[in-house]
C-alpha cells in the first residue's frame, strides 16, 4: 500500500524493513484502538518515495507524534555518526508515536532536537521529558501531496512542470550488485575476469541441471567470491538454465559514482538490473543524456554525460535521454 500510493519514480527505500514494521503493525490492531510506538530510521518524514506511507499513516491512526533526533550523516557531512547520532549510525533517528482512538480528530505532531546537540545531550533531553506530553510539540497540516514538513516557496515550486512530463523515456542508473566484477579502469583486465565470472556461472548452470531432485538455490550455489558474486537475480538466471556468453561488445564506457570513468561489461544477465539502459546507450550510436542524483541521501547535481551511469548507492538516480534508441538502432526524441 505504500508504494502503491507513493508517486516517486524510485520506490527502492520502501523495501527497508523498518517501514514493513510500520505497515504490519497496523494488520496487528485490527480494528482496535491502540498505540504503536517505533525507535527507527526516520527518512520517511520529509524524503519523497514515503509519501504514500505519510498518507497511510494518518489515514490509519487518530494521531501521529515524531520525535526527530536527527544524526543523519549522508545528509549532512558535517556531522558525525559516533558524535551526533544517537546510536553512532549512518542514517537519521526518529521516535514515532502513532495512536488510534475513534472519535478523536487527527492530528500531527513534531519535534526536531538540535540537530548539532551531540549524542549524549539528545539523550538527556529525552530522559527530561519523561513523558510524550512534555515534549514541546508543533502541529503540523500536511499539503496535498503528503508533505509533512514543507519547505519554503513549496507553492511556487508546485507550480514547475516535472521533468518526467517533458521526457517520454527514463531510467535508473545500472545496478550491477557486483561492482568489483563489472567495472574496472583497464578494459583487458575486466575482460579477463568476466571471462572467469562467465566460465564459473555456466558451470554451476551445467550442475544445476544434472542436480536431481532440485535443493535449495541459496545453499546449492558455489560460495567463493574469487571466482563469482551471486545475487537475486543471478540465481534466478541460474534456475532458469540461461547461460551466458562473454561478448567484447559488452565492455562499455561508464561513469561511476560520479566523475569517475570507468569500463563496465554491460549485461542484462550479468547486472541484477538495467533497466531502461539499453534504449539510451547504443553501443554504436552516440547519445547524450542528463543524469540526475535523486533523493537527500548526497547532495543534489544534474551532470550531462555520453556513457552508461551507475545507480549511485543511499536513494539512487535517474538518466533522461536527448533520444530513445530501438531494437533497430532507430533513434527518436526522448
Amino acid at each position: 500500500t505504500y508504494s502503491k500510493d507513493s508517486t516517486a519514480s524510485n520506490k527502492n527505500a520502501l523495501s527497508d524493513v523498518y517501514v514493513k514494521f510500520f505497515r504490519w503493525a497496523i494488520d496487528r490492531l485490527g480494528k482496535r484502538d491502540g498505540i504503536v510506538c517505533y525507535v527507527s530510521n526516520n527518512s520517511f518524514v520529509d524524503q519523497l518515495a514515503f509519501d504514500g506511507m505519510r498518507k497511510h499513516l494518518l489515514q490509519d491512526y487518530t494521531e501521529v507524534r515524531h520525535i526527530d533526533l536527527h544524526g543523519n550523516v549522508r545528509r549532512n557531512p558535517k556531522l558525525s555518526g559516533t558524535t551526533h547520532n544517537v546510536f553512532g549510525i549512518q542514517v537519521g533517528v526518529g521516535v514515532t508515536f502513532a495512536v488510534r482512538k475513534q472519535g478523536k480528530v487527527k492530528k500531527l505532531f513534531y519535534y526536531r532536537a538540535e540537530e548539532f546537540a551531540t549524542k549524549t545531550e539528545k539523550l538527556l533531553e529525552l530522559d527530561l521529558f519523561k513523558t510524550a506530553s512534555a515534549v514541546p510539540w508543533r502541529e503540523l497540516t500536511p499539503d496535498a501531496r503528503h508533505t509533512w514538513l514543507i519547505p519554503q516557496n513549496a507553492e511556487e515550486y508546485a507550480t514547475f512542470l516535472p521533468i518526467t512530463e517533458i521526457f517520454e523515456l527514463h531510467s535508473n542508473g545500472l545496478k550491477s550488485n557486483r561492482d568489483e566484477w563489472v567495472y574496472d579502469f583497464k578494459a583487458n583486465a575486466l575482460a579477463d575476469r568476466m571471462k572467469t565470472f562467465i566460465e564459473t556461472y555456466n558451470a554451476e548452470v551445467d550442475r544445476w541441471k544434472r542436480t536431481t531432485p532440485k535443493p535449495d538455490v541459496d545453499s546449492f550455489v558455489l560460495a567463493d567470491e574469487r571466482r563469482i558474486n551471486w545475487s537475486g537475480g543471478l540465481k534466478q538466471e541460474l534456475q532458469r538454465f540461461n547461460y551466458v556468453t562473454f561478448d567484447g561488445a559488452h565492455i562499455r564506457p561508464s561513469m561511476y559514482r560520479p566523475f569517475v570513468n570507468r569500463w563496465v561489461y554491460f549485461d542484462k544477465v550479468l547486472n541484477e538490473r538495467v533497466y531502461q539502459l539499453t534504449r539510451i546507450f547504443h553501443p554504436v550510436i552516440q547519445n547524450h543524456a542528463i543524469w540526475v542524483k535523486v533523493g537527500a541521501g548526497w547532495p543534489f547535481f544534474a551532470l550531462a554525460l555520453d556513457r552508461i551511469p551507475d545507480l549511485l548507492p543511499q536513494s539512487g538516480s535517474q538518466v533522461f535521454p536527448l533520444y530513445r534508441i530501438d531494437a533497430n538502432g532507430d533513434a527518436a526524441r526522448g
